[in-house]
């Protein structure tokens, strides 16, 4: 699937109308997205000066507006864009890998299942190089292919997630000169299947999860969450 295909699948109308009904109406959903909260909160902090977040594919805006800060969403989804709006948001029509801002412009920015839709990271860190200031936070995460979400993946209706190493994405951090804070490992069991459950007993294998994480079994999380920090600003990204 290209890239052009991915984008059309999210710009379908019925698509809008039923991304949150398939994601989180159910227990497993609400499950995910109480966990995402937790985590991406969590790496906040205490709040910077003239803080300013930008939420890259933001979607229906449902990350950003956990905020109470300043923030603005871009996608390049219009009827998503057109339901973050009208729950509140400021939002922005663009691809990921060309914003429309001027340089510095953020504190903080935050790329949920982004990466999960490009082949290469190294442009979206580029353009967040850009237009992060120096010291701001980028907070995004990963899917790992080495968990059960790589072969999962083969037979998802959804266009087919980029997956990357720990390895390999730790490398791409470092030549876009951040530093690396904090990366929590989460869903061993992938996060579409978890959105699939309605079922009580999701508790329980959620609880048997939490622990599990807590081992070694964390080294095949299906997701991993980073926290890094812009020390400085790199002389120059080159595209692959």
């Amino acid at each position: 699937m290209t890239r052009q295909d991915v984008i059309f699948h999210y710009r379908k109308d019925n698509k809008t109308k039923k991304y949150h009904l398939d994601r989180f109406s159910t227990l497993g959903g609400k499950l995910v997205n109480r966990t995402e909260n937790a985590i991406i909160k969590g790496f906040f902090g205490k709040p910077m000066d003239n803080e300013k977040i930008l939420d890259m594919g933001t979607g229906t805006g449902r990350v950003a507006l956990w905020f109470q800060s300043e923030k603005v969403g871009v996608d390049s989804s219009i009827p998503m864009l057109k339901k973050a709006k009208r729950a509140g948001l400021d939002v922005v029509c663009s691809d990921v890998k060309c914003l429309p801002f001027r340089t510095a412009t953020f504190s903080t920015i935050i790329a949920v299942r982004v990466f999960i839709r490009v082949k290469s990271p190294l442009p979206v860190f580029k353009e967040v190089v850009r237009v992060l200031r120096n010291g701001g936070h980028f907070i995004f995460d990963t899917s790992n292919k080495y968990s059960i979400g790589y072969f999962i993946n083969r037979f998802s209706q959804e266009p087919p997630h980029s997956m990357f190493s720990r390895n390999d994405m730790q490398k791409y951090i470092q030549l876009a000169a951040f530093k690396i804070v904090n990366i929590q490992p989460s869903f061993i069991i992938p996060r579409g299947v978890y959105q699939k459950i309605d079922w009580s007993f999701i508790r329980k294998l959620w609880f048997i999860e939490r622990l599990l994480l807590k081992t070694k079994l964390s080294q095949i999380a299906c997701t991993l969450f980073w926290q890094t920090n812009l020390a400085k600003n790199p002389i120059g990204i080159e595209d692959e």
